[in-house]
């Protein structure tokens, strides 16, 4: 399961959290970008748990390759 998140969102949540933990989420081939639901569960992001909360989910996701051609 993965969180959908448009680009302006996900320069909100990118960066770097405690423990050394870092977002980066990953750019999908519609343009918008996803992570894994499993963040939802890691106290390191829990100042952006609630906001992650409210974005939606979906099953499946397709990640962009820039190697594919």
């Amino acid at each position: 399961m993965w969180i959908i998140l448009t680009p302006e969102q996900a320069e909100t949540v990118r960066g770097l959290y405690a423990e050394s933990a870092y977002l980066s989420p990953l750019l999908l081939v519609d343009g918008n970008y996803a992570l894994p639901v499993c963040v939802l569960a890691a106290s390191c992001y829990a100042e952006v748990n609630d906001y992650l909360k409210t974005l939606p989910k979906s099953e499946s996701v397709n990640v962009y390759n820039s190697e594919e051609g």
